[in-house]
């Protein structure tokens, strides 16, 4: 019975770090070490960058859920992420399950952090990212435009 109380103890004393650590910002800090340590050693692959989501249920709720159209209408959130070629990644969200992942192409390339380890500015985008483009066509059949009536003759 000890072992067990022991374990409950040690389990709650480490949530309760992550939790402290998560707060000073330790892990983005530490991402941000991660990340200018392979652009230093060019181990980044810029040009092949790729975002991807992934779900899951949220079976509590919570306030980043959505009905998920994969799951029959359950609660769900999405984890999208930004990952270099190589699969470190660069950016992630997480959001509600009915987030379609185009949504969050641009809030993904503004999340990567300065991106330091060489001389000059810190990179923060991909190369060939500088503004995406999303061809959107509408279903509705567009309505002929009024023709002009004709002039009265004098």
């Amino acid at each position: 019975m000890g072992a067990d109380r022991a374990l409950v103890a040690a389990q709650a004393s480490a949530w309760r770090r992550l939790r402290a650590w998560q707060q000073a910002g330790v892990w983005e800090r530490l991402h941000e070490l991660l990340l200018a340590e392979l652009h230093a050693a060019d181990q980044l692959e810029w040009e092949r960058a790729v975002a991807d989501s992934s779900h899951l249920q949220a079976k509590k709720g919570g306030a980043k859920t959505g009905p998920s159209h994969v799951d029959r209408g359950h609660l769900g959130s999405k984890h999208h992420l930004l990952v270099d070629g190589g699969g470190v990644p660069l950016a992630w969200t997480l959001t509600g399950s009915n987030r379609n992942d185009v949504t969050q192409l641009l809030v993904l390339l503004d999340r990567v952090p300065p991106v330091r380890g060489r001389v000059g500015r810190p990179r923060r985008r991909p190369p060939c990212s500088s503004e995406p483009t999303v061809a959107m066509t509408s279903t509705k059949a567009s309505s002929p435009s009024p023709s002009p009536s004709p002039s009265p003759a004098a």
